[in-house]
């Protein structure tokens, strides 16, 4: 299985997932190959979310990494702590994604428009309007 980054990650899919997850060096304990990055890129629909999906795999394979930690002379790395990280990361990747795609609507801002609103039978009416109960004698509301 391979492994590259050419430091290019504005015109090559698999350098961006990688840049995004922060994995740009073979010196990590865990490595993802170009091929299960591939395979991330191709089950998703954004960079960003194979990112997510790249980062929560990373997690996973943390998460069965043996020992829980290791300690050589004065460094101690905890698998827990980077697969906490990891999961993290794919939680903000995945509001990312949520975000990019999220078009902000404000209608009625014509009066045209909001009177077309509150005449459609088929959109969703709020409970509530101005002078809803302009319209009702006292008698009526007693």
């Amino acid at each position: 299985m391979a492994w590259s980054y050419t430091g290019d990650p504005a015109a090559v899919a698999r350098d961006a997932v990688r840049f995004l997850v922060g994995q740009t060096s073979t010196g990590d304990d865990v490595l993802l190959a170009d091929e299960e990055l591939a395979y991330c890129i191709a089950q998703t629909n954004s960079n960003y979310a194979a990112a997510a999906l790249a980062a929560e795999t990373l997690a996973a394979r943390y998460r069965q990494t043996a020992p829980d930690a290791e300690t050589i002379g004065g460094l101690s790395v905890t698998w827990g702590d980077r697969a906490a990280r990891l999961d993290a990361l794919a939680m903000t990747l995945r509001r990312r994604v949520a975000l990019k795609h999220a078009t902000p609507f404000l209608g009625g801002q014509s009066e045209t428009d909001r009177t077309g609103r509150q005449d459609a039978t088929d959109l969703r009416q709020p409970a509530f309007r101005t002078e809803q109960f302009d319209d009702q004698s006292p008698e009526a509301s007693t």
